[in-house]
């Protein structure tokens, strides 16, 4: 049987096993965020560094009306979440890939449906952003990968960006070609 101290000093507690009286160091459950965006294992299709529930801060879209892509305000109606399991990926309750492949575009041919990665040089990282997928003929969808403190560029997206994002926060980006819409969720714990 084992008994615990309840105090805690330091981040430690102390235990006491009751075959052996003598205390020894245990690890307390420290209140920092534990996990970080591995995109090493991203690349590999494996998504547990990212596993979880995410919170949408942002959308883009092209209307059409002459001002190409733009950031528009959340509409509560149409915020999706994503999930985020060891191998897949959902955005409300379509499923968008799993492992290395685009499960959502049953148009695309299955041949093209398969994540081209990207991952910039740590020179180019500021201006390219951290880690990008690809699946279809000319982009179709593209999924952005944004580690903490690496700020998102507009490239070709007019406006500013929801104020809720968070450059302090892990994020991702997912590009839709069709009305060249934009998603953007941001992992807040």
């Amino acid at each position: 049987m084992v008994q615990v101290n309840k105090k805690v000093k330091q981040k430690d507690t102390i235990q006491k096993n009751s075959n052996n009286n003598a205390p020894h160091k245990v690890e307390a459950v420290s209140n920092k965020l534990s996990h970080k965006m591995n995109l090493a294992q991203i690349r590999k299709g494996n998504y547990s560094s990212i596993a979880g529930v995410w919170k949408q801060v942002g959308y883009a879209n092209n209307r059409y009306d002459g001002k190409g892509p733009t950031w528009r305000k959340l509409n509560k109606n149409y915020i999706r979440n994503l999930k985020i399991t060891k191998n897949k990926m959902f955005m409300g309750q379509n499923e968008l890939i799993r492992g290395k492949t685009l499960t959502i575009d049953k148009s695309i041919k299955k041949s093209k449906r398969k994540l081209k990665f990207e991952v910039p040089s740590k020179a180019n990282r500021e201006a390219k952003g951290a880690l990008a997928a690809y699946a279809g003929d000319l982009m179709w969808w593209g999924f952005y990968f944004y580690p903490r403190n690496l700020s998102i560029k507009n490239d070709g997206v007019h406006g500013r960006i929801h104020n809720t994002a968070d450059i302090r926060k892990e994020r991702i980006m997912i590009y839709y070609r069709n009305l060249s819409q934009f998603f953007l969720f941001q992992r807040d714990k």
